[in-house]
């Protein structure tokens, strides 16, 4: 902090593109997990509708986490940043800059980015296993 304000150390820290990639890569874990998860706990329903399923609640999932994320940490940076003095030296949490939203009409539709990682890890999980199941139906029993 200095007498004029708030001024950033540094212009370009890494820490914030490390943020988007730790968030990316457990996107793509537990989209991966999901995937083998959906096929192995939901074989009477497999097909479209769990595969629509959980692309949808990976997209909400990834979601969620990304404002759980933001929120950690940021009251304690807002209120310092009011209440700090001059010479005082603090840390802003990092945000996520690679996640955004394809807007139409200017209203955010479908998460894009890092936020679409965990779903394309789940759906593309799963798609590789139906594509690999020896059930044509994928349910077992089915021929």
């Amino acid at each position: 902090m200095t007498a004029d304000g708030l001024f950033y150390t540094e212009a370009e820290p890494e820490e914030y593109v490390g943020g988007d990639v730790v968030f990316t890569l457990i996107g793509l874990a537990a989209g991966v997990l999901l995937g083998l998860g959906c096929w192995l706990l939901l074989r009477r329903w497999r097909g479209a509708a769990v595969l629509v399923g959980l692309m949808l609640g990976s997209l909400l999932g990834a979601c969620l986490a990304w404002q759980v994320g933001r929120r950690i940490g940021l009251d304690d940076y807002l209120s310092l940043k009011k209440t700090a003095q001059v010479g005082w030296q603090f840390y802003r949490p990092p945000s996520m800059n690679s996640g955004e939203f394809l807007r139409i009409g200017g209203v955010p539709v479908f998460p894009r980015g890092a936020l679409a990682a965990q779903a394309l890890a789940a759906v593309f999980t799963y798609t590789m296993i139906a594509g690999w199941s020896r059930f044509p139906g994928l349910r077992p029993g089915t021929e």
